[in-house]
């Protein structure tokens, strides 16, 4: 069998992580290699001099296994190489292949770690949680400046035309609901003067659409987020504009003798927009979405002015750019510049649904929404088209898909202004919908939450998905323009009134009390997304900390992750130990099935649960008895350690959702011989290790988080 491997200097497999040290990453054919490490030394000293360091197994997809390393130098030049061993023989890798002798030339090299091309993403927007408005729907707070023809808020069938008068009035109004919630960031869909009730065609860059607000009124938004610990991140739409945008309208006007002709992408004079529009646009023939010529100078000074504009004037704290993968590198790299300007610490956060790689290497955008992850989400959590092992390994590839830098500054995201809402996409079952909330604030990145999904709000594809914002938390009349929608009494621990009618179609039924009636507030599902925010503030390691995946069992549909930082001694890929048991950061368990699930806790603790079908290289064994063997022995290792492991229940979906016991992290009291371990510090096995492994008990629908210390 052919060693398929791959390296290359640059990212996502090398990259700067401080001043001195440099993280690599090899990628090879799954299952090839036993390990590799990585030596390496000073450019310009002799590389028989070079220092060793093991790389660890840091993940492994359905098809690769990923090893990952750092090395430090002073100063920081490094030239480098592989040696890898399959269990059988060892060759080297270089820049040139691999050979069997050791390298004489054609190193790796990474020549010097500038400051200038660190990482810099901002602190706030790695520690924190996004929340998504779309501000004709979230509040009217000032009906005066309705447009005509608003629906009620109670309507809540919204159509691509219709508005419903929400406002920034309305956003200042309803803050305390951010601030009970936890958010940290704000983040408003567009803003700027246009037609439409999305204003994605902006008709005017400086000027706040007047059914929103005025300047003064973002200021006061801004200055009220900030009071209460809040950034402010607006929209840029700078991949096109309005029918009406002055430069457009000068075209249409003009034709070719405008000065603004060459802002635009047009093929000939004059304009049309019937049959088709003679120029491009966003997407396919929207005629009143002008695609803007972002190389032109002009352009470029343009938008780069409102980029800086905005900052300056109202205390922005960062831009969430839309389409950004359609606009050339150079302007966005200008962008950054300019932006990073006005403010040090303002947050950039491209709208990319691909893999992102070229925006995120550290000259452009701080992060991208992570599309790719909520696919893996919504096939494990509400399509059921993968299981645990399938969706373990969808992690691991977003893992390696950038720079862990980037990763953390991408937004993570169940559902958007542009999706199916989260919660249709489950059916109605709020258990896969908590699951996977849990699953969102306890991975690598920062969470973002769309209105409305806390409380558990339905929609299909745009423009259901737009629904208004629903206000009350008891039942009561519809609701009024003030966006006062009515919300139902919120459904318990069960998830369901005992009022709610059985019929077809309403999704409520007495086996199954996890279904919320539309257009209810569930309350419990609001009380989890507090609990989660405030579990990842306390948390470092679920803010800051790596992610290794422990456990993937597509029997039982249990997935388990490791977060913690580097230097705690840890669990490598799927069960492989890189020295030692966990003795820092959390494990988290997820159980997407309909029955408790009994994990024998030495697993999660030495990470020795092999995926299916994923044995170590050069194991040659029949049967995996020297595999098992080998399980069982890391497993009684791991529980004699004799360390105490906090279990806590997250989110216990036996009837409904709920957060099981209560238990809080750092509770130290020991557990009676077969009692529930939620909530408490165990022994994971007797003092011999001959007696059978303790196990946890993961609730359906379940998660439980190990605190390890």
């Amino acid at each position: 069998m052919s060693l398929h491997v791959e390296h290359r200097a640059m990212p996502p497999f090398a990259y700067p992580i401080d001043a001195n040290t440099l993280r690599v990453v090899v990628r090879a054919g799954k299952g090839q290699l036993r390990s590799v490490t990585a030596v390496f030394a000073d450019r310009f000293a002799p590389f028989e001099e070079g220092e060793t360091a093991p790389l660890e197994l840091a993940g492994s997809d359905a098809h690769d296994d990923y090893f990952a390393g750092e090395l430090t130098l002073r100063p920081p030049r490094f030239h480098y190489a592989f040696l890898l061993d399959d269990g059988v023989r060892q060759v080297w890798l270089t820049e040139t292949g691999l050979s069997a002798s050791r390298p004489k030339g054609g190193f790796f090299a990474y020549p010097y770690i500038n400051e200038a091309d660190l990482y810099d993403v901002p602190d706030w927007l790695v520690d924190g949680v996004v929340y998504q408005i779309f501000p004709d729907r979230f509040a009217n707070g000032n009906p005066a400046n309705d447009p005509p023809g608003v629906r009620p808020w109670s309507d809540q069938r919204p159509t691509a035309r219709s508005f419903y008068g929400g406002d920034l009035e309305g956003i200042i109004q309803r803050l305390p609901h951010l601030e009970e919630l936890g958010v940290t960031v704000l983040y408003l869909t567009p803003i700027f003067a246009s037609p439409s009730n999305h204003k994605y065609d902006t008709t005017d860059y400086y000027r706040i659409d007047p059914h929103f607000g005025d300047e003064e009124t973002l200021k006061e938004l801004v200055r009220q987020c900030h009071a209460r610990g809040i950034r402010v991140m607006l929209d840029a739409v700078f991949n096109h504009c309005g029918f009406d945008f002055f430069a457009f309208r000068d075209v249409r006007e003009r034709g070719a003798q405008s000065p603004y002709a060459g802002w635009f992408h047009i093929n000939d004079f004059p304009v049309k927009t019937d049959p088709e529009p003679n120029y491009e646009t966003f997407a396919t023939g929207i005629a009143t979405m002008p695609k803007l010529r972002t190389g032109n100078p002009e352009v470029r000074d343009y938008l780069l002015n409102v980029a800086r504009y905005w900052v300056e004037r109202c205390d922005i704290d960062g831009w969430r750019l839309d389409v950004a993968n359609e606009v050339d590198h150079a302007f966005w790299r200008e962008f950054r510049r300019v932006v990073r300007a006005a403010k040090p610490d303002a947050a950039i956060v491209g709208e990319v649904w691909h893999d992102a790689l070229p925006w995120l290497l550290g000259d452009q955008f701080d992060g991208v929404t992570n599309y790719p992850l909520r696919e893996a989400c919504l096939d494990y959590f509400a399509r059921n088209r993968i299981s645990a092992d399938g969706f373990a390994q969808a992690l691991v590839r977003n893992l390696f898909m950038y720079p862990r830098p980037a990763l953390q500054g991408c937004w993570n995201l169940l559902g958007s202004h542009d999706t199916e809402r989260f919660m249709t996409a489950c059916g109605g079952d709020v258990r896969k919908a908590a699951l996977a909330a849990v699953f969102l604030f306890t991975w690598v990145g920062a969470p973002l939450i769309y209105y409305g999904d806390e409380i558990g709000m339905e929609g299909g594809p745009d423009p259901d998905c737009r629904r208004p914002m629903l206000w009350e938390r008891e039942s009561g009349p519809a609701g009024n323009a003030d966006g006062e929608g009515a919300l139902g009494s919120g459904a318990g621990d069960e998830g369901v009134d005992e009022d709610v009618d059985e019929e077809p179609g309403n999704g409520a039924h007495e086996t199954e009390p996890w279904r919320n009636p539309s257009g209810r507030w569930n309350e419990s599902l609001f009380q989890l997304y507090k609990r989660l925010i405030r579990l990842r503030r306390e948390t470092p390691a679920l803010r800051r900390g790596e992610a290794r995946i422990v456990h993937a069992d597509p029997v039982t549909n249990v997935v388990a992750y490791w977060r913690g930082f580097a230097g705690d001694e840890g669990v490598g890929a799927e069960g492989r130990l890189t020295g030692g048991r966990v003795s820092g950061g959390v494990v988290v368990v997820l159980n997407n099935s309909p029955r408790v699930r009994e994990i024998p806790l030495g697993k999660l603790l030495a990470g020795a649960d092999k995926l299916a079908g994923d044995k170590p290289a050069g194991d040659k064994t029949v049967g995996d008895k020297t595999a098992g063997e080998d399980q069982v022995a890391r497993e009684r290792k791991a529980a004699r350690e004799g360390k105490q492991v906090t279990v806590t229940v997250l989110l216990d979906g036996t009837r409904g959702i709920g957060p099981g016991p209560e238990a809080g992290l750092g509770r130290h009291a020991a557990a009676a011989p077969g009692a529930p371990l939620y909530g408490t510090a165990i022994p994971a096995t007797s003092a011999s290790g001959t007696a059978p492994l303790e196990t946890v008990s993961v609730p359906p629908y379940g998660a439980i988080l190990l605190n390890l210390s």
